[in-house]
């Protein structure tokens, strides 16, 4: 089966409708490049298999289970998501030989890392991107995979490069690396920043926005272990990372310098991955000039500010509105400024 969508919610339809047709023992084996829609697509798998938890990702857990009825029996969905691990040691500790030979239904996201150890009874998904919006999703099923899905494997091999970075991500890692100023999608609304112990590149940065520099921007990081380098996570810090981490939830922390910093994790595959590859956290602040609406796509973006920029990747955000931020420095944590989480 092959299809073409034009939102998340058309991908995620297009899931839950194929949810319908598993049964106890698949394994659905995603293949995508960073930003493609693989979590989307295992949202509507869940919705269709009658799950009401958020299905998360990014997540520093590879295995999460949630429980489900088949055809009025108790089962499980193992939802695996390998993009943090990168070699097979990584995976070992996992049990996947005992998950794989249960009687589950299995989505696996960025199956390539293992697809020496998968399952030869499987269902391959791949999902190629097309332009901002739309995405081509191609459904393979085999009870030995066929030649046609190795061919799929060649075709997109951007989708099976799970090891290797794209092309736009490349570059922009090694922009960042040398000072330079860059903007991207967020899971919120479109970024721009830089290193974030780059003072001149940040100087560069409160100049292009124009903005005054009692305004400090927001840190963003891929491990709570870069926050603990920095500032003191409080413990109703420790409580919000523990809640909305990676999310659209910016909690601000006592600096080690006593000064107050701004810290996120997003929820993008994308910007963990430019942040890792980069070596060191970025700085993360909406892409506009002071006074404008922070745009929500590249539509949105002024030509005026992607010219002062280094590079610009293209892609989706996926809230369109900005994070939440909250104070939790001391005491009960108050909101600065209400966004997409609600902590309430």
């Amino acid at each position: 089966m092959e299809v073409k969508t034009i939102s998340a919610h058309q991908t995620q339809k297009v899931a839950q409708n194929f949810a319908s047709t598993l049964k106890a023992g698949d394994t659905v084996a995603l293949f995508g490049d960073l930003g493609a829609g693989k979590t989307v697509f295992v949202q509507g798998l869940a919705r269709g298999l009658g799950i009401k938890k958020r299905i998360l990702s990014p997540s520093f857990v590879f295995v999460r289970s949630y429980p489900i009825d088949l055809k009025n029996k108790k089962s499980t969905f193992h939802h695996i998501d390998l993009y943090r691990g990168h070699e097979i040691k990584d995976f070992q500790s996992l049990g996947l030989d005992e998950i794989f030979s249960g009687d589950s239904i299995i989505a696996i996201e960025w199956a390539d890392r293992i697809k020496d150890s998968l399952p030869k009874k499987r269902i391959d998904v791949l999902i190629e991107v097309i332009d901002e919006k739309t995405r081509r999703i191609k459904i393979v099923s085999s009870s030995v995979i066929s030649s046609e899905a190795k061919d799929l494997n060649e075709k997109f091999s951007t989708c099976l490069a799970g090891r290797q970075a794209s092309p736009n991500i490349k570059k922009a890692v090694s922009i960042l690396r040398s000072g330079g100023i860059i903007i991207f999608p967020t899971d919120t609304v479109y970024g721009i920043g830089c290193r974030f112990d780059d003072q001149k590149a940040i100087e560069r940065l409160y100049q292009i926005k124009n903005i005054p520099k009692d305004q400090k921007f927001p840190i963003l990081v891929s491990k709570t272990s870069q926050v603990k380098s920095l500032a003191v996570i409080t413990e109703i810090g420790r409580q919000l990372i523990s809640k909305y981490w990676p999310g659209a939830l910016t909690i601000i922390l006592p600096g080690l310098n006593a000064e107050k910093i701004g810290f996120r994790m997003p929820n993008s595959k994308l910007v963990l991955d430019l942040i890792n590859k980069v070596g060191v956290p970025i700085i993360g602040t909406s892409a506009n000039f002071h006074g404008q609406k922070p745009p929500k796509s590249f539509a949105e973006l002024d030509p005026k500010i992607i010219k002062l920029a280094d590079f610009t990747i293209k892609g989706r955000c996926q809230k369109g509105i900005q994070s939440t931020v909250v104070d939790a420095t001391s005491g009960p944590p108050k909101i600065l400024r209400q966004g997409a989480i609600d902590i309430n």
